[in-house]
């Protein structure tokens, strides 16, 4: 499978990393059970680079896609609804998801693991086949230079596929190969 993606560089220190750091699998695990989870493209403070970030679910879709997966009907029937809390319904290990947001922690970076980390927004003008150069407006940590972003311009990539595995605080506890 190939994707596009975007190329974040440092003005100041040359410094480049692309999207592909959120791509692959990733999931919580609590040793029984594993639940697919969504990441975000984010700033370590502590890695001093741009990461993958944990996102977490919205508590009410969680809470939703927990009555949606109770309802008999629905069991019966398979149809969970096509939105994402019907896709979060299908999803196995439901369970290990509710496990991580009631410890009611910080998102954290999937690299290091710490809670130092905040979402890197990229400007909603262009996406990945946009080859301009935008400011982003946030320091690079590493150097206090400003941080751009550009697109692949219809580039694709193939990135290794890989499984990380996280457990409930987040640290990650081992990979495995594929999907």
């Amino acid at each position: 499978m190939s994707v596009s993606y975007e190329t974040i560089e440092c003005e100041r220190c040359g410094y480049a990393e692309t999207s592909l750091v959120t791509a692959g699998k990733f999931v919580w695990s609590d040793g029984s059970e594993e639940y697919w989870f969504s990441r975000q493209l984010a700033v370590c403070k502590n890695c001093e680079c741009v990461v993958a970030m944990e996102e977490f679910p919205e508590p009410a879709v969680l809470a939703e896609a927990r009555k949606r997966l109770g309802s008999y009907w629905r069991k019966l029937t398979r149809n969970y609804g096509v939105d994402d809390v019907g896709m979060m319904a299908r999803s196995k290990g439901l369970a290990v998801a509710e496990k991580v947001i009631a410890l009611q922690r910080k998102p954290v970076c999937l690299s290091c693991g710490s809670a130092n980390v905040a979402p890197l927004v990229t400007p909603d003008d262009g996406g990945s086949d946009d080859t301009r150069i935008r400011s982003l407006g946030i320091q690079h940590p590493g150097c206090g230079g400003m941080l751009t972003i550009y697109g692949s311009g219809g580039d694709r990539a193939a990135p290794l596929e890989v499984t990380r595995i996280y457990d409930l605080h987040g640290r990650q506890i081992g990979t495995r190969p594929g999907w």
